[in-house]
């Protein structure tokens, strides 16, 4: 029997990644295309669901250059989760791909809130600039295009058809992406009528719900001509990328925490329990591809970026910066950082914007950029604690992302939360887990949850200084009474 060819391709924001592996899913080969996110003639930030499409279709072809190798298995794609794209019958679409990033729905944010209670209890999910809003604000402000539309559609599954050659009758969105719709009974795996009516949403505009190791198509004979890739290859229903990415990194049981130390800072803990956090509002909950596991996750916007920003601020490099941050006492000697430059989302508060409190002449770069890195920390820490309260609870935190290679950033969340704390070496975790999808779906692996944690590869252990987290209790608690204070002060202003 020959070697199990298979494809993961994560479709992000700034780019499309694809990389090939074998069924003990070990990479071959692997590509990047580059995306572009753009202004409309509404000035709304959107994606060209064409040039998205055909990053996908050049990155194929890449691998098959790289490794010359023409027959694939199987392809899994996960793509960017909040956003979404509206289809006519034949999968044409009628308005670009609505980005996560763009706010014109925030309206329909505020009107689907006051459903927010019944909203969350079914979903999973809080009441953000996803799914359903985006889908209100077409119906009120393009109701022409409303009406055009067969389906509205996750990325993941657009790309997907494109590449099967789908019509609108076969399309589907998968589980993971619920808690984003505003309309899911994500429990029981389908649409909640009551939702839908409440909001005047025709249910024949919504997709079936599907697992995302469904086989939903093979790729299109064209498609694979012009990939250089043998006819038949299966391709399966997808997921979304933080779901693929946290998956990728081992995280197929209950009681691991992960931390995406990226662009946005997101911490998220597996559970076997369905989590609806109507009282802060705070706690996303996605269902795993993995059977019985949930996922409940909170995240800062831009988390990362304020690393960047000091980091440029002060002139300094972050090797260079890791080790000055690494002499000054936890808690940076009672400097505090507020790390929301683009709101705070988790909880959704848009006014609260980003300070340091309680500056003076004793400061010096090093204790501004720790006081950085500790307010991360503070925030996971308080995410944290509502999951405690909901019953979940971490034994480790795996960690992913350019910050997780720093030492000190690892050893302070690791301290704050006392936990140890375990980098994961392989980056590209969202292309892994989607090939083992695809591998599930078509019998080369047959044990996908012993796949992954074998072909995740770990880091050193960085254990938690039990004397340090007593003292970072002390501070997480005033940290906790400063955000609550700033951000009565923005809201005021």
């Amino acid at each position: 029997m020959g070697t199990t060819r298979l494809v993961g391709i994560d479709v992000g924001t700034q780019g499309t990644k694809a990389a090939m592996y074998d069924e003990n899913l070990k990479i071959a080969a692997s590509a990047y295309v580059p995306l572009r996110l753009k202004r409309d003639e509404m000035d709304h930030l959107v994606q060209d669901p064409d040039e998205i499409f055909d990053s996908v279709v050049l990155a194929l072809k890449e691998l098959v250059s790289q490794t010359g190798i023409s027959q694939i298995d199987g392809i899994g794609i996960s793509g960017q989760m909040a956003g979404i794209i509206a289809i006519d019958e034949d999968w044409d679409f009628v308005y670009p791909y609505d980005s996560w990033l763009d706010t014109q729905c925030e309206p329909y944010v505020h009107l689907m809130r006051d459903y927010s209670y019944e909203i969350v209890s079914s979903s999973g999910g809080q009441v953000t600039c996803a799914h359903g809003p985006k889908i209100l604000w077409m119906k009120d402000v393009l109701p022409e295009r409303f009406e055009r539309a067969c389906k509205f559609i996750t990325l993941s599954c657009y790309v997907t058809g494109r590449l099967c050659g789908l019509k609108a009758k076969d399309s589907f969105v998968d589980h993971t992406h619920l808690h984003f719709s505003g309309f899911a009974d994500n429990q029981n795996g389908k649409w909640n009528n009551d939702l839908l009516n409440a909001f005047l949403v025709p249910y024949d505009k919504m997709p079936e719900i599907v697992s995302p190791d469904k086989i939903v198509g093979v790729m299109d004979e064209n498609v694979s001509k012009f990939c250089g890739i043998d006819k038949g290859t299966v391709v399966v229903a997808g997921m979304g990328d933080t779901m693929a990415s946290i998956t990728g990194a081992g995280v197929v049981e209950k009681g691991i925490a992960f931390d995406v130390a990226g662009t946005a800072s997101v911490f998220s803990l597996s559970t076997d329990k369905f989590i609806a956090d109507t009282k802060y509002n705070t706690i996303m909950c996605a269902r795993s591809p993995i059977e019985n596991l949930w996922i409940g996750y909170a995240y800062i916007s831009g988390g990362g970026l304020c690393l960047r920003w000091i980091k440029d601020l002060l002139k300094g490099e972050y090797e260079v910066l890791d080790d000055m941050a690494s002499k000054v006492e936890a808690g940076s000697a009672n400097l505090y950082f507020i790390p929301h430059f683009a709101g705070r989302t988790c909880p959704s508060v848009p006014s609260v914007k980003g300070a340091f409190m309680g500056l003076d002449w004793k400061y010096g770069d090093a204790h501004m950029y720790r006081a950085v890195m500790e307010s991360i920390a503070y925030e996971y820490s308080l995410y944290y604690d509502i999951l405690n309260e909901h019953g979940a609870t971490a034994s480790v935190i795996h960690g992913a992302g350019g910050g997780s290679k720093s030492h000190v950033f690892n050893f302070i969340k690791a301290s704050v939360m006392n936990l140890p704390y375990v980098p994961v070496k392989n980056t590209e975790t969202a292309t892994l887990a989607m090939a083992g999808i695809a591998g599930y779906a078509i019998g080369a692996i047959k044990n996908l949850k012993e796949a992954i944690c074998v072909s995740s590869q770990k880091g050193d252990v960085v254990d938690p200084n039990g004397t340090l987290y007593l003292e970072y209790c002390v501070h997480r608690k005033r940290y906790k009474e400063i955000l609550e204070g700033i951000s009565r002060i923005y809201n005021e202003v």
